[in-house]
């Protein structure tokens, strides 16, 4: 029986991640608005949230929906002692997180491309009702570290797309941010700290998004993405990750997982 690849009905299917990795392992396809996977299919759950269900998935929907609330991630994260954003969940307590710092307030626990993100600068007396506030972690880089199965697979950088990007607080697409592959050097602990926040969430893959203050050296994660946007070698590197985990023929030509030799 050929595996699943489920995930939601998409507005943009050329770049679709899940329709783009489905395609190359040659999975079949289908749609949270179309139902359930038949129970003796292999589903690769592509970000697809909710109860459990008695089938075999690669990343669990009660697991994606951990990653999914922004707010049961943190906790999760803090609870098992993983640098992450400092964090309330409620106005009474802003005002103790402030301490001359900024916040950001979270209107929508599952957001995500920034959206419901409204930044509070210091000092402010007037606070926005959210659902979540986070205090402002002072990074210079942000990395997203790929994690399929326990192993780094890959690791890229949030940099301007042009010399003027729209935010430098929100480092979104829309706000003028990419990830690319840079040659500088990779921090160690932002290997590490994709690895432990995809274990705690007991996700079988992730992409893990981490902050990171050059002077400090600290790192902390921010969230984690089940149906992350891949293209160019990162879909190639996920595409030879899961045939090779479920031993399936591959026409992929060899790839080179993350090299550690790069970290400091």
């Amino acid at each position: 029986m050929i595996p699943i690849l489920y995930k939601h009905s998409c507005n943009d299917c050329e770049r679709d991640s899940g329709l783009l990795l489905a395609k190359r392992l040659k999975f079949d396809i289908m749609t949270s608005n179309e139902g359930f996977p038949n129970r003796n299919n292999l589903v690769l759950n592509w970000g697809v949230s909710g109860s459990t269900y008695n089938y075999n998935f690669l990343n669990s929907p009660i697991s994606v929906k951990k990653a999914l609330n922004k707010l049961t991630t943190l906790k999760i994260l803090t609870e098992a002692r993983i640098p992450c954003l400092e964090y309330c969940e409620n106005r009474r307590d802003v005002l103790e997180l402030l301490r001359g710092t900024a916040l950001f307030a979270r209107l929508e626990l599952e957001g995500s491309r920034g959206r419901g993100i409204k930044y509070i600068k210091p000092h402010t007396e007037t606070i926005p009702t959210a659902k979540l506030y986070t205090v402002e972690f002072l990074k210079d880089r942000e990395f997203r570290t790929h994690v399929i199965f326990g192993k780094i697979i890959d690791i890229t950088e949030k940099i301007p797309s042009s010399s003027n990007p729209n935010s430098i607080r929100v480092r979104t697409l829309k706000n003028g941010w990419i990830y690319k592959r840079e040659e500088s050097t990779i921090p160690l602990n932002i290997g590490s700290l994709g690895l432990r926040a995809v274990r705690a969430l007991d996700l079988e893959f992730g992409a893990v998004d981490i902050l990171y203050n050059s002077e400090s050296k600290e790192a902390v994660v921010c969230e984690v993405n089940t149906a992350p946007g891949i293209v160019g070698l990162t879909l190639r590197k996920y595409v030879q990750a899961f045939k090779d985990f479920l031993d399936l023929d591959t026409t992929e030509d060899e790839l080179t997982f993350f090299n550690h030799n790069i970290y400091i």
